[in-house]
């Protein structure tokens, strides 16, 4: 069975369905990539929802393709976070990822555009010192930041 942990606010109602995402986290010997959404200086995985009829897998292969370019080559679930802010009910699934070389291009969501959103690839040290400090100006950045950070640690 797969761990799972909750982030939740106090002020929401904690009752009813989540909806389903996925997060990679993807290593690159000593690096990783993480997606920094310039406009509000927060860093997240690559990932994103699971949409109607798919499932975990594909979704997780279809988000890192849109979002990095890379093709998943293997993917090792790690970890479950069932998230619970202003009322937005959302379990993040966690894989630890392998991607096969090279890269395609990617293929962002209009909103993923506007957030700025570009992949970058850190050392593994540096991205949890990033997430750790979450300078975000959105304002969750710094509970997506820890969402992250225990993804991240999740895996090692």
């Amino acid at each position: 069975m797969t761990p799972f942990i909750t982030i939740s606010d106090d002020s929401t109602d904690e009752h009813g369905p989540f909806d389903l995402a996925v997060r990679a986290v993807i290593r690159h010997q000593d690096a990783v990539t993480l997606m920094h959404l310039k406009q509000s200086n927060t860093y997240v995985l690559p990932g994103g929802g699971v949409h109607e009829g798919e499932s975990l897998e594909t979704a997780l292969t279809r988000e890192v393709s849109e979002e990095t370019g890379h093709i998943v080559h293997t993917a090792t679930k790690t970890l479950i976070i069932r998230e619970i802010l202003d009322g937005l009910r959302r379990e993040h699934h966690i894989y630890a990822v392998t991607v096969k070389d090279g890269t395609e291009p990617t293929n962002l969501t209009d909103e993923e555009r506007d957030l700025g959103m570009v992949p970058v690839r850190v050392a593994f040290q540096e991205a949890t010192r990033i997430l750790a400090k979450a300078e975000g100006t959105h304002k969750y950045s710094e509970p997506i930041q820890t969402r992250e950070l225990i993804a991240l640690l999740s895996t090692t």
